[in-house]
C-alpha cells in the first residue's frame, strides 16, 4: 500500500474547477490527486526516459469534503505487466471514506509520447 495526503484547496473546489457551484472538493480534483499518487509510486521503476500516464479511472465520490480539510489517498498495485499497472484506491478524510475506485496506468517513452503530438 502507498498513500499521500492533500489538503483542499479553494483551487479543488467545485465552484472553481465548474464541475458543480459548491465550494466542496471537486471530483476531477479528487481524480488527479488518485493520479499524483499513483504517479509517484510508479516513478520507482522508471528511467529518466519513462513516465507513466493515466489510461483508465473508474471513481466512485461518496462524500463531500470542504476547504480546509485533509484527505488520504490510499492505493495498492493489484497488477503490473509490461508496461501497465492496475490499482484499486480508497480516499477518506478524517472522518468517512470519500471515495473509491479503480484506475491504470501506463509507462510511456516521453519523446515518443510528445512525438505522438506532431502532425
Amino acid at each position: 500500500m502507498y498513500e499521500k495526503e492533500f489538503l483542499v484547496m479553494d483551487t479543488m473546489t467545485a465552484k472553481v474547477m465548474g464541475s458543480g457551484d459548491l465550494p466542496v472538493l471537486a471530483t476531477p480534483s479528487l481524480i488527479a490527486a488518485v493520479e499524483e499518487t499513483c504517479r509517484d509510486f510508479m516513478k520507482q521503476r522508471l528511467s529518466q526516459e519513462q513516465t507513466s500516464v493515466g489510461v483508465s479511472i473508474s471513481c466512485q465520490h461518496l462524500h463531500p469534503t470542504g476547504i480546509g480539510q485533509s484527505f488520504v489517498v490510499k492505493i495498492i498495485e493489484k497488477k503490473f505487466e509490461k508496461r501497465k499497472s492496475e490499482y484499486i484506491f480508497e480516499v477518506a478524510d478524517k472522518r468517512t471514506k470519500i471515495a473509491e475506485g479503480t484506475h491504470i496506468r501506463v509507462i510511456v517513452n516521453r519523446q515518443r509520447f510528445m512525438k505522438n503530438l506532431e502532425n
